[in-house]
């Protein structure tokens, strides 16, 4: 359904890995913008949820017509 609240969250304790389709195309730019790229094996930590991290969000947000919770909502 368009417009639904989702995440996604990996609850286990092996690493996962996600593979999204969104369709129109487009919405792979915010990833591109979000994302820092490592090496294979490598992962970031979660980035904390600094005032300047959510205005960066709140930018792509109104940039990719997005709508970014908190991680309690």
């Amino acid at each position: 359904m368009g417009g639904a609240i989702h995440c996604f969250k990996n609850k286990s304790d092996t690493f996962a890995r996600l593979l999204c389709t969104v369709v129109p195309a487009g919405l792979e730019n915010l990833f591109k913008e979000i994302g820092q790229p490592v090496a294979q094996g490598e992962f970031l930590k979660i980035p904390e949820l600094t005032e300047e991290r959510k205005q960066i969000l709140k930018q792509l947000d109104l940039k990719y017509n997005q709508k970014t919770y908190p991680p309690a909502f």
